[in-house]
């Protein structure tokens, strides 16, 4: 004789059972249904025993608000949505009356305001993230859209000179393939293969969003590991956004020197507003490392140190003879201090040479002498009024702040 069982006294593993049974295979993405599978098991420790029918708003409270024994605050938001789901269904069977889920007061999530990334937190991640994870990143800065723009657009989108983003608000939009753009579209492209999608699966597949969000936080979780701060994928967005202003409100603000010859192109005006950026860094490191070498040295020696063998005899034979050129010429002098004469290479040698005096200052001599080196070869396109390539911006970038490190104070 077969004795069925109210359904006022089902328990909430039971209900959990028949939905993992019937109703989970039926969820469309895999991604959810391994996600809502792994909540299903935590929903088991803290409830299945309980009868559904018993369970009332406060229990709920409680379980969210917990401090002990429990993951984080969202994972327990996550928990009470996949049993407000289970619950919800359970209504529809008739196991129960109403979803006590329905009207709790979730845990607030951390605070979504958008942050500015430095370049230090872009490339961190960068190097952590794999492949076809590194190429939405980079087409997210290059290109300012969102991830899912970037997640959708299929190589027909892609023409010589744009891609062609698809919005349904403004149609289309035009991005124009910078050169940085197009090594990345090379890169995908070797991974593409077949692929319709410019950024795609393994199997040349579309990612669902809920499959490259699942990525994206683990990416997370190994850069908290380390200490630093967790960001989002809107975040790479705005920060290009605002990378992008400023590059237009410099190219809008050179209206002096050159505004006074129409003959330059606007093309060439763009390339020296964007030059000048990095002949001001320069400018300032130049600067800097020559006030070290005046202050560590004067101490050391005295305010007369440029005569004596502290400075290479050649050293000082080039800097006085390039003040000789500029006094026959009739050009201002530039300054009375002779370092000022010196070239960036120079100043490198004085500090290999003085290494005694200017070793306090410095944390190795050997990563120096590298640094310097690699920024006097990076020097030479601004020096002779080149541009420099994407590649050589980045290792400027690098290479500054490298130097900043091996400083003690």
């Amino acid at each position: 004789m077969h004795v069925s069982v109210s359904s006022n006294t089902r328990t909430v593993n039971e209900l959990l059972d028949r939905y993992v049974r019937d109703v989970l295979p039926t969820l469309p993405a895999s991604r959810t249904r391994k996600d809502y599978g792994r909540h299903v098991e935590y929903l088991r420790k803290a409830f299945g025993d309980r009868v559904a029918g018993e369970i009332v708003k406060q229990d709920i409270e409680a379980y969210l608000r917990a401090r002990e024994g429990l993951k984080g605050a969202i994972h327990r938001n996550r928990n009470v949505a996949v049993l407000s789901a289970v619950l919800s269904v359970a209504v529809e069977w008739g196991w129960i009356t109403h979803n006590v889920c329905s009207n709790v007061r979730r845990n607030a999530s951390k605070g979504t305001g958008v942050r500015n990334l430095t370049e230090e937190e872009f490339e961190g991640v960068r190097k952590l993230a794999k492949p076809r994870m590194r190429l939405t990143m980079d087409l997210a800065m290059y290109t300012r859209r969102p991830q899912g723009k970037i997640l959708t657009v299929r190589w027909d989108q892609v023409h010589d000179n744009v891609i062609l983003f698809r919005d349904p608000a403004r149609k289309k939009i035009e991005v124009e393939i910078t050169p940085e753009i197009r090594k990345v579209l090379d890169e995908c492209r070797t991974l593409a293969k077949k692929s319709d999608f410019v950024i795609c699966t393994r199997n040349g597949g579309r990612y669902s969003a809920e499959g490259f969000r699942a990525i994206w936080q683990r990416l997370m979780k190994k850069w908290m590991r380390t200490g630093n701060d967790r960001f989002t994928f809107f975040d790479i967005k705005a920060t290009a956004e605002r990378r992008f202003s400023e590059r237009q409100a410099r190219k809008a603000e050179l209206t002096s020197a050159v505004s006074e010859y129409p003959q330059f192109e606007s093309s060439l005006r763009e390339e020296a507003a964007e030059m000048a950026e990095y002949y001001q860094v320069f400018y300032c490191l130049e600067q800097k490392i020559r006030q070290l070498i005046v202050r560590r040295l004067t101490d050391a020696v005295g305010t007369n140190w440029w005569d004596t063998q502290r400075v290479p005899t050649d050293i000082k034979a080039s800097a006085e003879k390039n003040k000789q050129r500029e006094a026959e010429n009739a050009i201002t002098p530039r300054s009375e201090s002779m370092i000022n004469y010196t070239t960036f290479g120079e100043l490198s040698m004085i500090i290999a040479s003085n290494w005694d005096v200017l070793e306090p200052a410095f944390h190795n001599k050997a990563a120096i002498g590298r640094v310097l080196h690699a920024l006097n070869l990076l020097r030479g396109p601004i020096a002779h009024s080149c541009a420099m390539s994407a590649d050589e911006i980045h290792r400027l970038g690098i290479l500054v702040k490298d130097w900043f490190r091996q400083l003690k104070s």
